[in-house]
């Protein structure tokens, strides 16, 4: 899989695995790849391999192509935008060599939405670059707050193109309270319980560390005011802080909180400076770290990371280099810290690498205008010629670049160019419903306004040009509030530490062996005619998912939207469950039926009309026979007083008349005990009321309430 990213050693390895193969032995290789998304030359990915594998086999083997064209992701109007930018700007000829690669289209397979696919959000030009970055900063949170007032469970993520565009957004969206979720931005080190740590760490190993020992008294697990931190040790500038804090007399300098709080960290960190050579560190730190209260200073950190603290930790002292501690700080510069929101309605900021492979019903791409980083000159560039290398070291100081270094320059260059293009791409495609983009222009002297020459704004150019001008010249001049931006830059300095006091919580009962019990899913029941074989399997978990979907809101049957939605829905649904395309297309329209009998049957609709405490596909887990079973109701509400639990049966039956009553019949003995379960499970989940059940037929407008 990912073939498109595949390196020089990669595609030599995969060539020896494969070289005694032959066409006779039934041996087959099966590369996945989408060229037009290699974006990972910095890991030594050479899309030229693709499209040289294609075309010339690996090895003996001869490869048949099979191109993949529907887009099963965005609406009609986004992938109709993106063939026609893509198809404009991308090269119009494959070399391998350089890593071209031309444009191929692809089929929208989901219809129009109302919703335009791509919207252009041109940013004023201003007097300095950082008042660009904040106009453009609290237009995305406008922006992203008027999405999420549409519907909240909209997915929306912001995608840049390096972490440095992120400040403003972030500044902006913690002053207007928007929960974001960011994926590989932040440093661990930026989050204050591992600085915290980081201090301990380096008081522990280096006791003569005099920063690391100030930076542990103002930690929340001591917090002395600097008025106390300035008396202890304002006239011993050279003596050990760990002395100052054992010397009465000093302490006694302390007022009367502070003369606490000193002596609570002295107690607790006592016993763990008395030597560690015969133990542990990683368990001495951590467990002096919880000693001192370290787990209740989490605010603004991830127990994630405090895990990946003390891993990288433990990973030191394993390989036997505790050398490094030295320098532990830089090491932990290269880890990033876990997004710190948890909720599914987070706004997600990533960068556009990381959001490879994802989708989001929003994608917003802010700091399109401003330039990248130019590439540094490298010691040496090679590339491949045939079975040789061509190496170009640079040039001595004060010496000529050669031509062969400068061709492998200009070379990578324009790989880095066609690159920049594909993650662009990459980008853009990420989104399902649309795409907003967000940018800069600049004064020029060839025409008044115009992109950077090295933004991702100028890449698209060809293609936006006269539209965004358009938009410009439509939007206000921004009413920059100076006071909101300073409201928003002031920075509160109120310490936080732990109370006076604190101690540490009793520990939890032990669990003991006679509780440890499995739990599994409930049985499934086979079904016994020949008709519900792996089709109807597949369409029953589909049409459970639709109805779930449509649960409690206002339906309109017969809106030629609603309708297209349904069929695409679920067909790419039924291909994800591994159908045959033949299998889907007949499946599809039975299980569109399904939907449309439900929505014309008086009982199908009363089922899916909003109820008081009604669920979906709602689990509940009960204890039977010492062990816990999973269960799984379809749907289940409370009308006039009466629970009501009912199982949808998505088959069908050929059959009429007094056959089809007898189907009926059996279908109720059969699952009977099924929902007999259900009802135990309910009452002892406290449910008082009268419980009935039913099953519901989808398809034959059918329904049998279980006595």
């Amino acid at each position: 899989d990912e073939y498109q990213d595949t390196s020089y050693k990669q595609e030599e390895l995969l060539r020896k695995l494969t070289s005694e193969w032959s066409d006779e032995d039934g041996k087959t290789l099966f590369i996945v790849g989408d060229p037009k998304q290699s974006i990972y030359r910095f890991r030594d990915a050479e899309v030229g391999l693709f499209l040289k594998t294609q075309e010339r086999g690996l090895g003996n083997l001869q490869l048949t192509t099979l191109s993949l064209e529907s887009n099963f992701r965005s609406q009609k109007k986004l992938v109709d935008w993106v063939n026609a930018c893509f198809q404009r700007i991308f090269p119009e000829q494959d070399d391998p060599n350089l890593g071209a690669i031309s444009y191929s289209p692809s089929s929208a397979v989901l219809p129009d939405d109302t919703q335009p696919g791509v919207i252009y959000q041109p940013v004023p030009n201003m007097s300095d670059s950082q008042a660009i970055s904040d106009e453009e900063a609290r237009r995305i949170t406008l922006l992203v707050q008027e999405l999420q007032s549409q519907n909240d469970n909209n997915t929306i993520a912001i995608l840049v193109r390096g972490r440095s565009h992120l400040a403003s957004i972030v500044k902006f969206f913690n002053k207007s309270k928007v929960v974001f979720k960011a994926q590989a931005i932040d440093a661990l080190t930026d989050r204050p319980a591992i600085i915290d740590l980081l201090s301990l760490l380096r008081a522990l190993r280096f006791p003569g560390d005099r920063t690391a020992w100030l930076s542990i008294l103002r930690a929340p697990w001591c917090g002395l005011s600097l008025s106390n931190i300035h008396a202890l040790v304002e006239l011993d500038p050279h003596t050990p802080v760990w002395t100052l804090l054992n010397d009465p007399d000093k302490i006694g300098l302390l007022d009367a909180d502070g003369q606490l709080r000193a002596r609570y960290l002295t107690q607790n960190i006592r016993p763990f400076l008395n030597g560690f050579a015969d133990k542990n560190f990683r368990e001495v730190l951590e467990a002096c770290w919880i000693t001192l209260g370290g787990p209740a200073c989490l605010q603004g950190t991830s127990p994630e990371d405090i895990e990946v603290f003390f891993n990288k930790v433990e990973e030191i002292i394993a390989s036997g280099q505790e050398e490094q501690f030295e320098n532990f700080d830089q090491i932990l510069t290269e880890l990033f810290a876990s997004p710190l929101a948890v909720s599914d309605k987070a706004v997600q900021i990533m960068t556009m690498h990381k959001a490879k492979g994802l989708e989001f019903d929003f994608v917003i791409l802010p700091g399109l205008g401003k330039s990248t980083k130019s590439d540094e000159k490298r010691l040496v560039y090679w590339m491949p010629h045939g079975d040789d290398l061509l190496l170009a070291p640079i040039e001595e100081k004060g010496g000529e670049t050669s031509p062969l270094y400068q061709f492998l320059s200009d070379l990578n260059k324009e790989k880095e160019e066609y690159e920049t293009l594909r993650l662009l791409y990459v980008a853009a495609t990420r989104a399902k419903t649309q795409l907003h983009l967000f940018g800069h222009l600049e004064p020029s002297k060839e025409e008044e306004w115009k992109p950077n020459s090295q933004s991702l704004l100028n890449k698209l150019w060809p293609h936006i040009k006269e539209e965004w001008i358009t938009k410009l010249q439509e939007i206000e001049e921004p009413n920059f509030d100076k006071t909101y931006t300073n409201s928003i830059e002031r920075t509160s300095h109120t310490i936080r530490r732990l109370p006076k006091g604190f101690s540490l919580p009793t520990p939890a009962d032990p669990i003991h062996k006679g509780q440890m019990v499995e739990i599994e899913d409930e049985k499934y029941v086979e079904p016994e005619y020949y008709w519900a074989g792996n089709t109807a399997r597949c369409l029953g978990n589909v049409l459970h998912r639709c109805l779930q979907s449509l649960a409690g809101k206002d339906l309109e049957r017969n809106s030629n939207q609603m309708q297209n939605n349904l069929k695409a829905k679920l067909k790419s649904a039924l291909l994800a469950e591994g159908l045959p395309m033949g299998q889907t297309n007949i499946a599809t329209e039975s299980g569109l039926l399904a939907i449309n009998k439900m929505l014309e049957d008086e009982k199908g609709i009363w089922i899916l009309s909003a109820h008081e405490d009604a669920h979906c596909e709602y689990p509940l887990t009960f204890y039977q026979d010492n062990k816990y079973v999973r269960n799984i109701i379809d749907r289940t509400f409370v009308d006039d007083s009466v629970r009501w639990i009912i199982d949808y049966k998505t088959g069908t039956h050929k059959g009429e008349g007094a056959d089809l009553e007898i189907f009926l019949d059996n279908e109720v003995s059969r699952y009977k005990n099924q929902l007999d379960r259900y009802e135990r499970v309910l009452k002892k989940y406290g449910e008082t009321r009268i419980i009935k059940k039913a099953l519901y037929f989808p398809l034959l407008k059918a329904w049998r309430e279980i006595i």
